[in-house]
């Protein structure tokens, strides 16, 4: 790992910091980024650098600028949650824990026991050129 650079979700601040890092070092081989501006920013820096296909950025979420740039190829491919499970999970559960309750124990509620799992992993997707049609919100 070269440099971790905390652009406060400012994809301007991500593009002049990956921008800085280019400049200094002209081998850097990929980039990863863990949330929608940071990929925004490093796309831009890249592509202004001259460095699309020799740079690789993995980054993170699908708002639409994301998808652009990796249907442009400048981004490899980006990572999101399944967000519509969350709610749909959610709603689902509590609906059970209400009108279905799960006896874990004789009395739930005497031994503290929550018949609800302590985390829901609703997974996540890989959006590439293949798929990255199918993930705009315009």
């Amino acid at each position: 790992m070269l440099q971790v650079v905390n652009d406060n979700s400012d994809s301007t601040k991500a593009a002049a910091a990956v921008g800085a890092i280019l400049r200094t070092h002209s081998d850097l081989a990929g980039i990863a980024c863990v949330e929608a501006a940071g990929g925004v920013g490093a796309a831009t820096a890249v592509n202004e650098a001259g460095k699309v296909g020799k740079v690789t950025i993995i980054s993170m979420d699908r708002d639409d600028q994301t998808l652009d740039f990796v249907e442009q190829g400048v981004i490899l491919a980006s990572t999101a949650q399944k967000t519509a499970l969350m709610s749909y999970l959610g709603t689902l559960m509590l609906y059970q824990y209400v009108n279905h309750p799960v006896p874990i124990v004789a009395n739930n509620v005497a031994a503290a026991v929550t018949p609800l799992p302590s985390t829901v992993d609703t997974g996540a997707l890989i959006i590439d050129k293949s798929n990255a049609h199918f993930f705009f919100h315009k």
